[in-house]
């Protein structure tokens, strides 16, 4: 491991702008990659030696169309030290990517056989412009990720005999399990699925390999007894790794012709399969809360406001379910009490209580089936132990009433799935017209009791008419869940599933970065705003575009396209965010980046992936329909529903975020109203109160109304407090007791 002298005089060297890969620990300049990569190379872990260009020179790279001449100069030093080693490998390393929380495998950009200093640049320039493709410009919000920027690594590309990617928790099969897929030469094949690799279990850690048949090579038989030279030493690094990150890794691995094991990357593993071992108290019952998924919805503490609709909004969503799929009344009265307490907060952030959710599962038919459904779908780690087997689908009602329930049940549920198509568009309907009610610029004229009906309006979708979207939710968990466990049946390589559903049509979250795209071109089509965007911040180029009349067409688009989706960021369902319709300055930041990119345009990109998953859905049932058919027609069958089921929750999934931004607006012109009077001090204090005491509140029904502003100031400083803390992923508490800094032995 290089000096701290040695760190210190390459930073000078690069006029901070490049640093040396043993050295870059710092994720926010770095990215989360290339920090990974530092942190094995402490470890002692064989790392192809590079550096990284931080993620400063992105920065100023963005703020002009022309490469600056600090950071041309950086990548000529890059060239003059490193070329010498080619072939190189260039890599991303986006800041908030490969994060405890959310992988970005396979958004960004790696470039192989970089060779000459054109090659070089280039490189550079494609992982930068990676940074706000499509894929990566979905997936970041979908993660509840800021736009934080690109570094990028420059490495030796190691002269592999065979290469991969291991998986120290594999998907699917026992705990003890690791999984491995790996192909001769270079992974850029394997990763990017052009190449179907062969696969290998081994017990941890260094034990036993054995490999399934379905999903490997001739030359690795299904009854090998030695694995291929070099195995075992990347098995005992790989658990070397996963034990000093303190969390199951997804690693990139490649072995030399000396059987020398490199690790190219490692990353958490962001959606492991359940495993069910959680630790229990010998005399309390625990409670088991994870906020996997529901922090990608939720990624900042949230409100008073929030976790009141929120906390309602659940309870229903799952009660209304259940009464959609013929649930009985009496079954959906012993869930009442888990139903309450779905979700919690710790911290101030919101947590799924998984104790809750998989109890009320495991009253419904193949109720374990559907905890691990649920539990694979966000991103959960275990399944909670069960609460009551009484309360189970199994309990103590007679075979004969339970097999009226599930024939009611089957009934039920092909009945309201005959009719998803028209049940999504019923929900769009419901939330455009409460839209068309509620826009911003009307609320001011709205007296404070219309006001509070539109409140109550939204309450009563959110309660009483999200179960057409809910469905939608519930189709998805189970397809995709289905879809997972029948291409494993077919023999499929386990990753295949995700490259299936890519780019899939009637999906509306590709349609903004396909509107920026066209904003930027008209940006680089007139010198004059070219020129602007070049030289000028955010806030300066909005001023100009708002009062120059040269740029009235251009000003004219872009309020159209933050008409039709300025309701969409990353932290839309928040209510006390900004949307990009009230501050749209992060929609000029991002316009800036794209206007530097001379990639391909992001419609022939989703073209592209389009045509490439219609390949390999072809190729799929070719290569089954002759030697297993009835394989064939299922898998088919179950990824046709998957597709479906995913488009129609993206599209619930936006109206959605329409309709709590519209949420946001009515409960500004309340609060506005509220500190108007003197009942709070400031506008957005009404967010410190729960929806119930500003209906009570406004309706005249409040208890004790002159004491309001003092109760905010005291929820205030209380939120503040739990904001500043750092609660875990996952918690384990004892029942009745909250999450706090001092019970991290009870957390992990």
């Amino acid at each position: 491991m290089k000096s701290s002298a040695t760190c210190e005089v390459r930073r000078a060297r690069c006029e901070e702008l490049c640093v040396s890969l043993s050295c870059a620990t710092e994720a926010a300049r770095v990215g989360g990659k290339a920090a990974n990569l530092a942190r094995l190379i402490a470890l002692g872990i064989a790392v192809p030696d590079g550096e990284v260009l931080t993620a400063e020179a992105f920065a100023r790279a963005h703020a002009s169309p022309v490469l600056p001449d600090d950071v041309a100069t950086a990548v000529e030093g890059l060239a003059d030290r490193w070329l010498t080693h080619a072939p190189l490998v260039v890599r991303s390393s986006a800041i908030g990517e490969d994060g405890a929380t959310a992988s970005f495998a396979g958004q960004f950009d790696s470039i192989l056989h970089v060779g000459t200093r054109d090659e070089l640049l280039q490189a550079i320039r494609r992982c930068w412009a990676s940074y706000a493709s499509p894929r990566a410009e979905f997936y970041r919000p979908a993660r509840g990720i800021a736009a934080g920027g690109m570094a990028v690594i420059i490495q030796r590309q190691v002269a592999a005999v065979r290469a991969g990617v291991l998986f120290t928790q594999a998907p699917t099969g026992a705990a003890d399990e690791m999984l491995i897929e790996g192909c001769d030469g270079l992974a850029d094949g394997l990763v990017s699925g052009r190449v179907e690799p062969w696969s290998v279990r081994a017990k941890k850690p260094s034990g036993g390999f054995f490999a399934p048949a379905a999903a490997v090579r001739p030359e690795l038989p299904p009854d090998v007894k030695k694995p291929p030279d070099g195995f075992f030493a990347l098995v005992n690094i790989a658990a070397s790794i996963a034990d000093a990150f303190g969390a199951p890794q997804d690693i990139e691995w490649a072995i030399d012709g000396d059987d020398r094991v490199w690790i190219v990357q490692t990353r958490p593993i962001t959606g492991r399969r359940a495993q069910c071992d959680v630790r229990r108290a010998t005399c309390v019952p625990t409670v088991l809360f994870s906020n996997a998924n529901i922090n990608e919805n939720f990624p900042e503490p949230v409100s008073p406001l929030l976790y009141s609709i929120a906390s309602s909004g659940y309870y229903h969503y799952f009660r209304n379910l259940g009464l959609a799929f013929g649930v009985s009344r009496a079954r959906l009265r012993a869930m009442d009490q888990p139903l309450r307490s779905i979700i919690a907060v710790h911290g101030a952030r919101m947590y799924y209580n998984l104790t809750s959710v998989h109890a009320v599962l495991r009253m419904a038919p193949c109720g374990e089936a559907l905890a691990a459904s649920f539990n694979e779908f966000v991103g959960a780690d275990e399944v909670a132990a069960p609460l009551d087997r009484d309360a189970r689908w199994h309990g103590r009602r007679s075979r004969v009433a339970q097999a009226f329930e599930l024939a009611r049940i089957v009934a039920a549920t092909a009945w309201q799935y005959a009719w998803l198509r028209r049940r999504i568009r019923s929900f769009e309907d419901d939330a455009d017209d409460y839209a068309s009610r509620t826009r911003p610029a009307d609320l001011e004229s709205r007296s404070l009791a219309d006001l509070n009906r539109h409140l109550v309006a939204f309450l009563d979708i959110r309660r009483d008419r999200w179960k057409n979207a809910s469905l939608a939710d519930a189709a998805a968990m189970v397809c995709y869940s289905l879809l997972q466990r029948t291409l494993a049946w077919s023999g499929a390589a386990p990753s295949l599933h995700n490259r299936l559903l890519r780019a899939l049509p009637g999906v509306p979250s590709s349609q903004p970065p396909l509107r920026l795209w066209e904003l930027s071109r008209q940006i680089r089509s007139d010198a004059t705003l070219l020129t602007l965007f070049a030289e000028h911040d955010a806030d300066v180029i909005l001023d100009t575009v708002t009062n120059d009349p040269h740029f009235a067409g251009w000003k004219r688009d872009f309020a159209r396209y933050l008409a039709d989706w300025g309701f969409r960021s990353s932290r839309e369902l928040m209510l006390t965010s900004p949307t990009l319709d009230e501050s749209p300055g992060p929609a000029i930041d991002l316009l800036k980046q794209y206007v530097l990119t001379d990639s391909e345009a992001p419609a022939m990109t989703m073209a592209r992936q389009a045509q490439e998953r219609r390949d390999e859905t072809r190729a799929l049932w070719q290569s089954l329909i002759w030697r297993a058919p009835h394989k064939a027609v299922a898998v088919l069958t179950i990824l046709r529903a998957t597709q479906t089921a995913i488009a129609f929750r993206e599209r619930a999934r936006l109206k959605q975020a329409l309709l709590y931004t519209r949420c946001r607006h009515v409960v500004r012109a309340i609060g506005r109203r509220l500190a108007e009077a003197g009942t709070i001090e400031r506008q957005d204090d009404v967010f410190m109160l729960r929806w119930q005491e500003i209906d009570e509140l406004v309706s005249g029904r409040a208890m004790f109304p002159g004491a309001v502003a003092a109760l905010v100031a005291a929820r205030a400083a209380e939120h503040a407090r739990l904001s500043s803390w750092t609660p875990p992923d996952r918690i384990v508490l004892p029942e009745g007791v909250g999450w706090t800094p001092d019970a991290g032995a009870s957390a992990s």
